[in-house]
């Protein structure tokens, strides 16, 4: 049975696919059905067909959790993988901050949502010091595949080397703390607001356990002053561990490439 016709099987007669632009790791599809809207993502090569593989099963996992899409099919092939899930209808952060109308009750609203993610209750326990070795492991395996952003190293106006800042990860490692699940990827173009300002967090191919941090350096990078405020607010921290959150606001551009 070809592509069309597994999906089809779901959505009914499919009337439309239209390639989502802003997509950047994989190929990602809106497929307007006789059912209604759904979100086709194909993932090619090894390394994006494992993310998409953890993003089925974390959306699975997360169901009734918190607000994620429904996952309606998951295939693999030896040349790719596919997921087909429900669209959700909403806008981005990433618009409402650059059209002006995310207001401090959204963002508060955002830390919330990162907040129940964090809330959320691990299958097993994971030790901290191990998952630090395997994201510098990680980090330093991309660092040396060259499949790292040079624009992300460019860091108050001046170029860093990788290599440097790599070798101060490793040898500055942050004391263990606690262990939560993790976005990964947590930015505003990855949460939709929706109907009743619901968040629905979509993206989920770099999730993993860890330093909740981690999620918090990625966010913070969009706000400042009383955004950052109106967020932490939502999220429930008084205070900010800056020497952490700058620790893994550099791994993550190790990590998220």
């Amino acid at each position: 049975m070809s592509v069309l016709n597994e999906i089809s099987a779901v959505t009914g007669e499919i009337n439309d696919i239209t390639p989502f632009e802003n997509a950047r790791c994989n190929k990602v599809y809106l497929v307007s059905a006789a059912c209604g809207k759904y979100v086709l993502k194909a993932a090619f090569g090894e390394s994006r067909k494992r993310e998409l593989k953890n993003e089925a099963g974390v959306l699975r996992f997360l169901s009734g959790k918190t607000a994620v899409p429904a996952v309606l099919l998951y295939k693999e092939t030896a040349d790719f993988s596919y997921i087909l899930m429900e669209y959700a209808e909403g806008e981005t952060f990433q618009a409402l901050l650059s059209g002006g109308t995310c207001d401090a009750p959204g963002i508060r609203g955002l830390g919330q949502t990162l907040r129940e993610i964090h809330a959320v209750k691990l299958a097993e326990n994971y030790d901290y010091c191990g998952i630090l070795n395997f994201q510098l492991q990680q980090a330093e395996n991309n660092m040396n595949n060259n499949m790292l952003d040079p624009d992300e190293f460019v860091i108050d106006g001046v170029k860093r080397e990788p290599e440097q800042i790599l070798r101060g990860l490793t040898r500055n490692r942050p004391a263990p703390d606690e262990v939560c699940l993790l976005h990964g990827d947590f930015r505003p173009k990855n949460i939709i607001r929706g109907d009743k300002n619901v968040n629905v967090v979509i993206d989920w191919g770099f999730c993993c356990a860890g330093d909740p941090y981690y999620d918090l350096a990625i966010i913070l990078y969009y706000f400042g002053g009383d955004e950052r405020s109106a967020f932490l607010e939502g999220y429930g921290a008084h205070s900010l561990d800056y020497e952490r959150l700058r620790y893994f606001d550099y791994l993550s551009k190790f990590i998220n490439v």
